[in-house]
């Protein structure tokens, strides 16, 4: 199983398009333990998303990060477990209680390529930008955008306070937000044929941290919609 040094170089020697959707699948498939995504093994956190996600690389996305929803009950965090939320060192000598929220959050790359009609691949962007539950940025090649957010939206936020009674005068902070920055660690990774492939990078999230959206049913049935067909099947 490749890792580490062995992992970028896996990556960085593909040949096609469809072999980073074979490799990105063995990763999800637990046969590989890192990705562009992911410096170690899946994560049981992601398990459930798995299938779906294995579903859209059919259609030729490349998922290269995403978050289920989570909206964590106030918990109470002994002194001694203080490290483990090392963001926190304002409480290092004592006892505190923390709350997390996350909004699901999608990102994949989408080739510009023969296989996908360009009719499609128009109005499958259209769709998403126009959907009204989700944030949607989506990167070109020639690093123009279109978005319809504001700024920049928090996908995970938190906050921790001495007291359970404290805690809900505390302000959420910011934890991770999107855009990421993808081509970045394409440029670190240098995976040659990704650059080369002519890709889209989409960018998709809940607006609300009140509201579980399938973000994965969600893109497979625009997908479909407008008529995208599982023409990267054979990457399997």
């Amino acid at each position: 199983m490749a890792t580490g040094q062995q992992a970028k170089e896996e990556w960085g020697a593909l040949e096609s398009y469809h072999d980073a959707l074979r490799l990105s699948r063995l990763f999800l498939n637990g046969k590989r333990q890192c990705s562009i995504y992911e410096a170690s093994p899946a994560t049981s956190s992601l398990s459930s998303l798995f299938p779906g996600l294995l579903h859209l690389h059919a259609y030729g996305l490349l998922i290269y990060e995403a978050q289920p929803y989570g909206k964590e009950e106030p918990q109470f965090i002994p002194y001694k477990e203080e490290m483990r939320l090392s963001i926190y060192t304002v409480f290092s000598d004592a006892d505190f209680w923390y709350e997390r929220y996350r909004r699901p959050y999608l990102c994949f790359l989408l080739p510009q390529s023969d296989y996908i009609p360009k009719k499609a691949l128009e109005t499958f962007c259209a769709s998403l930008l126009l959907h009204p539950t989700i944030v949607t940025i989506i990167h070109y090649p020639d690093k123009s955008f279109r978005t319809n957010m504001l700024k920049h939206h928090s996908v995970t936020v938190d906050r921790c306070a001495p007291s359970l009674d404290g805690l809900g005068q505390r302000f959420f902070e910011d934890l991770r937000e999107i855009p990421r920055d993808y081509y970045q660690v394409a440029e670190g990774w240098d995976i040659k044929v990704i650059k080369q492939t002519n890709c889209l990078n989409i960018e998709i999230a809940s607006r609300s941290f009140e509201e579980d959206v399938d973000l994965v049913k969600l893109v497979g049935e625009v997908a479909k919609a407008v008529g995208m067909e599982p023409c990267y099947a054979d990457a399997e």
